[in-house]
């Protein structure tokens, strides 16, 4: 496991050891002389004077010669990261995540076709809306239950160990 620090240069390092300080060394003048050094450096990196900010915001009239000189920040500062094909979080569902079943396309056995191909559209679920089956590394102990669709637009069930052989 590794943690992400800010150093006082304000870059963001990884380290894998730490050591959190301790209510007694934080009662300490040497210690607490440590941590308002490291404040006030932060606070003078993130809060650059020479660009001027009112609060917590910055003044956007102190960064306008970056705006017209920096193509990147002005790339970056135009850039939305507003995507409405990503689910808003009071939409997320763990099991969708981690499922790797879901919009696979696979090819089952039909009585009179031969082999037809089907892509999986969802993981069923009982009238509680909880999960039909359970996830095991072992395939045939896998017992979650998948609806499918044909490309004639037929639907089925097909449970996630089922042997086609």
């Amino acid at each position: 496991m590794c943690y992400w620090i800010l150093n006082q240069r304000g870059a963001v390092i990884s380290r894998s050891t730490v050591q959190r300080v301790t209510n007694l060394e934080l009662s300490t003048s040497s210690v607490k002389d440590i941590f308002d050094n490291f404040d006030k450096k932060i606070h003078h990196k993130l809060k650059n004077e020479e660009r001027g900010y009112v609060g917590n915001k910055p003044n956007p009239d102190d960064w306008a010669d970056l705006m017209e000189d920096d193509e990147d920040f002005r790339d970056e500062f135009a850039n939305v990261y507003n995507d409405s094909g990503v689910p808003e979080a009071d939409e997320f569902t763990p099991e969708v995540l981690e499922d790797t079943y879901v919009n696979m396309e696979v090819a089952l056995p039909r009585k009179d076709d031969g082999s037809t191909f089907a892509k999986v559209t969802k993981r069923l679920r009982d009238a509680n809306g909880i999960p039909i089956g359970v996830t095991n590394e072992n395939p045939i102990l896998d017992t979650r239950v998948y609806e499918v669709e044909y490309m004639d637009g037929r639907k089925a069930l097909l449970a996630a160990n089922a042997n086609y052989y």
